[in-house]
This record gives structure tokens, sequence and C-alpha cells, in this order.
């Protein structure tokens, strides 16, 4: 059992064993960590891009995480049979775990793999990407966000557009979102899996920008009705704009609620070309 809740939260397996002061020692070195992964975005977003630093900060949370969960089955063992103290109820525990969430002690992280190309050239098949859940993050789903979603019962992982309120539209290939088309450069051209596609940076209203592919502006979905997202709703799209279903097609996709959004993507881990291991996709 002290494994167990050191597994779940970092220090709880302690707090169990009727070790407090242990516990807080451990969650102070957790809470301590857990921002070396997100401390090179707050000074450079593309900070990721330098893997030795996603790589040791994430070594160096596994090996917390293991010590504190082989620390706690030591302690149990050295215990022996536990004398139940006030600290030692459910409510309690629940309420560290909600607390915990917040603060990063619950592994904040997941981790998900890429299957196809909807969102090249930003993401590639065999991909694996790291994640921070909604639920644990500071912000809401952001338009621009990277974000893996949840449709009936499969995950994808799509770009946010649009949030609720707003229009959007495809014209001609263009992306408009109410009523103004997004500015987009054309970057250069690309052989993608045997096919000729051309590149683009989009840039959104709040001046975030990221390269798009188009095989052309004269494809099925590059031209359709006006759609007004819902509240409490997004609108998601894939780079690969002639290849990703996504809520342009309402019959099968559609806008996707809030409780579909599941994790923002932050950088990825492992894909087959090396050079990429490590980058933040823009």
């Amino acid at each position: 059992m002290a494994v167990l809740l050191s597994f779940l939260v970092s220090g709880l397996g302690q707090l169990y064993c009727g070790r407090p002061g242990r516990a807080l020692l451990l969650v102070v070195v957790t809470v301590l960590l857990v921002p070396l992964v997100y401390l090179p975005t707050l000074v450079d977003r593309q900070a990721y891009g330098h893997f030795s630093w996603i790589f040791l900060a994430l070594v160096a949370l596994v090996i917390m995480r293991l010590y504190v969960m082989v620390d706690a089955w030591l302690v149990a063992r050295h215990t022996g049979a536990l004398r139940l103290r006030w600290y030692n109820r459910w409510y309690i525990y629940a309420g560290i775990a909600l607390i915990g969430s917040a603060l990063g002690l619950v592994t904040p992280f997941h981790s998900y793999s890429i299957p196809s190309a909807s969102m090249a050239p930003a993401l590639l098949p065999g991909d694996f990407v790291l994640t921070k859940p909604y639920w644990s993050d500071s912000r809401k789903p952001l338009v621009g966000d990277i974000a893996i979603v949840k449709h009936d019962g499969t995950f994808f992982v799509k770009r946010i557009v649009a949030v609720g309120g707003d229009r959007v539209q495809m014209i001609g290939g263009r992306l408009t979102i109410n009523g103004v088309a997004l500015p987009r450069d054309m970057v250069g051209n690309l052989r993608f899996n045997d096919v000729d596609m051309t590149l683009y940076r989009e840039s959104l209203p709040d001046g975030r920008n990221y390269r798009i592919m188009e095989l052309s502006d004269h494809e099925f979905l590059d031209d359709t009705a006006a759609f007004t997202v819902p509240l409490a709703s997004y609108f998601v799209l894939g780079d690969n704009r002639d290849n990703s279903r996504d809520s342009r097609v309402m019959k099968e996709f559609g806008y996707m609620p809030a409780e579909s959004m599941v994790a923002r993507v932050l950088v990825v881990w492992w894909a087959k070309d090396w050079g990429r291991i490590g980058t933040t996709p823009e």
C-alpha cells in the first residue's frame, strides 16, 4: 500500500507509514524538480530544442519517483504494524492528491505516439510526444495549442484554431476566423510521402505562427460552410490540411467540447529522425 500511494503522489506512502517529516522532505524535493522540465520555455519557447536539458530533467524526475517508491517500501518494512494516526484517513489522502496534482506531485506528464501524418510537418508518424494534461495545467486550452483530444473513445492530435463564439470557414484553402483570412506566407515546396506539397507559415491574430502543408487550395475541405463554434467548445484542424479528419468534417468529428480536450503537447521526446528529439513543435 505504501508503494502504491507513493506512486500516485510523492511522499504519500511515507505519510501512510507515520513519517510526516520524511514525507514533507520528499514533497519539497519533488516540487523543486518538476519545474526543471518547464524552465526552458519560461525563457525561450524553443529552448526544448536542447535535448540534453529535457533528457536530464526527465531522468531526474524518474529517478526521484523510483527513489520515493523504494523508500516507502523500506520504511513500511521497518515500521511493522501500523498505528493509525489522525491523518491516516482516506479523505486526508484524497485532499493531498488534489493538492499534489496542482503542485505537480502527481505524475504531470503523459506520453502519446503519433500514428498519422495529419499534423505534419510539426509532428510525424512514429513521433512520441510528452504532454501536459489540461486537468493539471494552470491554464485552459488556447488557440494555437497542439492538443490531444478524445473523440468517440479515440485519441487524436490536432491544433486549436478557434474557441467558443468564433466563426470559422475555409475559403479557397485559406483559414478564415471571424471574417478575416489568416495571413499565410509561402515557405517552400516539400516532397512528403512521394507527394509534392507546399509549405506555408500561417499566423494567428495573436501573432503566434506555425507551418502548414497543402496539396493545393482546391481539395475537398478547402471550401466549407461557415461554422460558429459553440460556447465551451473548440475548433481543431490538422496542420496537414488536405490529409486530416478534423472539425471541418461535422458528421464524423465536429466541434470539440471542453471535456474532450485532454492535454497540450510539450515536446517530441522520441523520433525516427534523432535530430528532432527534444524539439518543441511550433
